[in-house]
This record gives C-alpha cells, sequence and structure tokens, in this order.
C-alpha cells in the first residue's frame, strides 16, 4: 500500500513497503540534476521513454513539445501519478513503436526492485517477447489486451 510522506511546503512523496522511489530529501533537486544530466538527450528527441515514474517531478521537466511516455512497475505509483496530474502528456507506454521511435532514459530512483528488468528497457536491441510479457504481466484488468496488441507491434 502507498503512503505519502510529506516534506513541508506542499511537497510529498510516495513509499510503498519502506521503498522510497525518489530523493527523501529534496525531490525536486534530484529531478532538476535528473533534467540537466540528461538534457542534450531529451531536446534532442520528438519522443521520450522515461524508465522509472518515482514522485513525477522529474517528468515535469520535459519540454512540452516532447512526447513522453513512461515505464513504471508500481501500478500505485501510476495511479498516484494520474491522480496528482490528471492533464499531464505524460502518458504510461503501452505501444511498443513508441518506444522503439523514442530517446530512453532512466529515472533510477525510481527502479527500486526492479532493476533487472529496468536495465533491459535500456537495451533496445534485447526487448523481445519475454521481456514484454514480464512487463504486463504484473498489471492488472486489460493487461491480456494491452500483451497481445504489444506483441503485434513487435511481430509487425
Amino acid at each position: 500500500m502507498i503512503e505519502e510522506i510529506s516534506l513541508g511546503s506542499d511537497i510529498s512523496i510516495p513509499v510503498i513497503d519502506g521503498r522510497y522511489f525518489c530523493s527523501r530529501r529534496d525531490p525536486i533537486r534530484e529531478a532538476v540534476q535528473w533534467y540537466k544530466q540528461n538534457q542534450e538527450l531529451i531536446e534532442k528527441a520528438s519522443r521520450v521513454t522515461v524508465l522509472g515514474l518515482g514522485a513525477g517531478f522529474h517528468i515535469h521537466f520535459i519540454p512540452r513539445d516532447i512526447e513522453v511516455c513512461y515505464v513504471e512497475q508500481e501500478p500505485e505509483l501510476i495511479s498516484r501519478f494520474q491522480q496528482l496530474y490528471p492533464d499531464s502528456r505524460a502518458r504510461k507506454l503501452e505501444s511498443l513503436e513508441f518506444y522503439k521511435k523514442s530517446s530512453v532514459i532512466p529515472f533510477r530512483p525510481s527502479q527500486t526492485g526492479h532493476e533487472e528488468l529496468y536495465n533491459l528497457f535500456l537495451k533496445k536491441e534485447s526487448l523481445n517477447i519475454k521481456i514484454i510479457e514480464r512487463l504486463f504481466s504484473q498489471k492488472s484488468a486489460n493487461s491480456e489486451v494491452k500483451v497481445w496488441k504489444t506483441l503485434r507491434e513487435f511481430v509487425a
């Protein structure tokens, strides 16, 4: 279950089972540093796939003219992000085609407990049907439909 930890001044961060997915001290500074480290790659891209959602602060630093998708293994973080930022242009990655045509950028603090899978996403050439199945196997409700849609794109 997700817990919100208040850092004061209207900033809170998510914690799941004692795991933090962004800085406990200054998640905004962490997001700014992430953007600065990846700025050149981000600004050259028309599409970006961010590996790890965390508290979502880093997503907001990506320029508005760039399409953004994210990969996140914690469904509670996805729900939290969608509730806090319903107007966000960033969306959950559901298309292999988008992934293939995007710059892939990790947000490592959010990858706690799923490092192996996220590392496979960094190596575009290593993405295969088994990895896609693992990614979607942890999802609920419409996951089977998404798996088949993604597999069709992968084979095409």
